[in-house]
């Protein structure tokens, strides 16, 4: 995915996030991706399952920006899935003939660029290296590199790309979602015990189960509406937000709901007369070898990143196991845990933390988080059973975060699960990014793979160049293959540059 700037064909960071969505004919969604988006471009991959019916799918990209402009700059291509495990094709049976074309308004031949290979012609099992001349070194991360087999029953899908920028009718802007600029956006608005608006400014605390790196703090509007983005990458699959105010108890939070509208999504026709009926059924039969072997040619996942903790890294850190156990959290506060200890211990046991300026302890409310869950009623921490936790960090300084004020923070790990139970009405699913990958491709120099079946018909898929010279296998697959070298060169403009060559016995 490359998302551009209309005005200069440049690469734009006004959207984070990326849309992938595939709709079958009668526009049921069946799968639903997000990306996110580096410097305007991101990629990933999608499993076609096994179940599925044979026909005509539209794949559709966008950003939640381009919402606003409807169906104008909205990516759409043709996708012709055949199943041949579930479908009895009629070869002889055809319907509208597919038009044999590729079509893109800024699609054009690079005169610039040039693909060497080391050789025309190869063996199955060897290597080839592929030099490319003419891209300037800053461009690579918006070009992608592509080796597969030519097929004589391929079917050319039409691709069509509606672009703001050569549209010359009359542009309906429509005001609907604001640009994802930093990251994810969560909307919605908080309500009290009957369902009704609540009407105030609330503080709202989003949290991830066992993760104390994504806590956040953020403000409501004072009709109780909110609007917030996370920056950092969602690999995980539940939140829970909690809303706190003085006046309103037991608040609930409604999230809003992004439905992108796919009326009036135009479909081309499958023509089976056009397919070839051995290479499917060698194609089929290729398919099962290769998946029953697919736990050896597994891709690789590429970690995110971790962020890092929001206190800071001067913590005063306490591991457990380094000390003597005590069989109350109240012993290990006072035994242990300098400068924290609990008040009122009878009616509502509260933390307190001592502050650097004074060594009395001060009055001030700490942020005390449990496995990054924040915990506002000091007595579940009162009441843990130590023998759970591993491990506490203490913050003293005064603490500012968002439109919240702590005198200081007490992040409290667990070894696993730990005795306090979360409401779960605070419980809300969301969907992860998909995680980048570094493609599994074989090396036949050494000894690991040689004794296993090779019917790779994309011999090559980088998504992102890092540098002009690539190596790659052939695989036991043979006839005539296409690299195909596609992207954005310096100045915006897209290119597609194809080279061929063949596998013999």
């Amino acid at each position: 995915m490359y998302i551009q700037n209309k005005s200069d064909s440049k690469a734009t960071n006004l959207s984070k996030i990326g849309r992938v969505i595939l709709i079958d004919s009668n526009n049921k969604m069946v799968l639903n991706h997000l990306l996110n988006l580096e410097n305007g471009s991101a990629y990933s991959d999608f499993l076609i399952p096994s179940d599925i019916k044979t026909g005509t799918y539209k794949l559709i990209g966008y950003t939640r920006w381009m919402e606003n402009y409807g169906n104008l700059g909205v990516y759409e291509s043709d996708i012709y899935i055949l199943n041949p495990f579930n479908t009895k094709i009629d070869f002889k049976k055809s319907s509208n003939q597919i038009q044999n074309q590729t079509f893109h308004k800024n699609r054009q031949l690079h005169s610039g660029i040039e693909l060497k290979l080391s050789k025309d012609q190869f063996a199955p099992r060897t290597k080839g290296v592929l030099t490319i001349n003419g891209i300037e070194a800053e461009s690579l991360n918006r070009v992608s590199v592509s080796i597969r087999q030519k097929d004589n029953s391929t079917l050319n899908v039409s691709k069509n790309v509606n672009s703001i920028r050569d549209n010359n009718s009359k542009i309906n802007f429509s005001f609907k979602n604001s640009p994802e600029y930093r990251g994810r956006t969560f909307s919605g608005r908080i309500l009290d015990s009957s369902g009704n608006r609540a009407n105030e400014r609330y503080k709202i605390f989003y949290s991830v189960p066992g993760r104390t790196d994504q806590f956040r703090v953020f403000q409501s509007e004072e009709d109780g509406s909110f609007n917030f983005q996370i920056a950092s990458p969602i690999d995980y699959s539940e939140i829970f937000l909690t809303a706190a105010s003085r006046n309103l108890n037991n608040p609930m939070i409604t999230l809003d709901t992004l439905k992108y509208n796919f009326e009036g999504v135009e479909r081309g026709q499958l023509d089976f007369s056009a397919l070839n009926p051995k290479t499917l059924r060698d194609k089929a039969i290729h398919i099962q070898i290769e998946n029953y072997f697919k736990e050896v040619k597994k891709d690789s996942i590429l970690p995110v990143k971790p962020r890092p903790i929001f206190y800071g890294n001067n913590p005063i850190i306490y591991n457990l196991d380094d000390y003597t156990r005590f069989e109350t959290m109240d012993e290990t506060f006072t035994e242990i845990i300098q400068f924290v200890s609990f008040r009122s211990k009878r009616k509502s046991p509260r933390l307190v933390i001592q502050d650097y300026s004074a060594q009395n302890t001060l009055e001030g409310i700490p942020l005390v988080l449990l496995d990054g869950q924040p915990i506002n009623a000091h007595e579940k921490i009162f009441n843990l059973d130590p023998e759970t936790v591993s491990e506490i960090r203490i913050v003293r300084d005064k603490y500012f975060y968002g439109p919240s004020f702590y005198q200081g923070v007490v992040d409290i790990r667990s070894k696993g699960t730990p005795e306090v139970v979360f409401p779960l009405q605070n419980s809300y699913k969301v969907q992860p990014a998909e995680l980048q990958k570094l493609y599994f491709h074989p090396n036949y120099e050494t000894s690991e793979n040689s004794n296993v079946p090779d019917f790779r018909y994309q011999l090559l898929w980088i998504p992102e160049l890092e540098n002009s010279k690539i190596e790659f296998y052939t695989s036991d697959i043979t006839g005539n293959f296409d690299i195909r070298l596609e992207g954005f060169d310096e100045n915006g403009k897209f290119f597609s540059v194809s080279k061929s060559f063949e596998v013999v016995e």
